[in-house]
């Protein structure tokens, strides 16, 4: 997982959690995908246009207020749709 941040100019910053500043050598799955999605231009320069790396995580508030139930279902089915993009 992690983030992007778009500022003005078409300039964006990728944070790739856990990887230090060694990305290929510490997470190489994360570092692939973000290389891919940069040569194949789907990084857009907004959210709207851009190809997320990652399905969108609910908000920490929503998350707090699942039953464990509900939490572990919500994990399950984001883990799948991670899985496939």
């Amino acid at each position: 997982g992690g983030h992007i941040v778009s500022y003005e100019n078409q300039l964006s910053f990728v944070t790739i959690h856990g990887s230090g500043h060694m990305v290929p050598q510490t997470r190489p799955r994360a570092a692939l995908r973000l290389l891919r999605h940069l040569v194949h231009g789907k990084m857009g320069e907004d959210s709207k246009s851009m190809t997320l790396l990652s399905p969108k995580i609910e908000s920490d508030d929503a998350i707090s207020e699942m039953t464990d139930d509900e939490f572990k279902h919500y994990v399950s089915n984001w883990m799948k749709s991670a899985k496939k993009s």
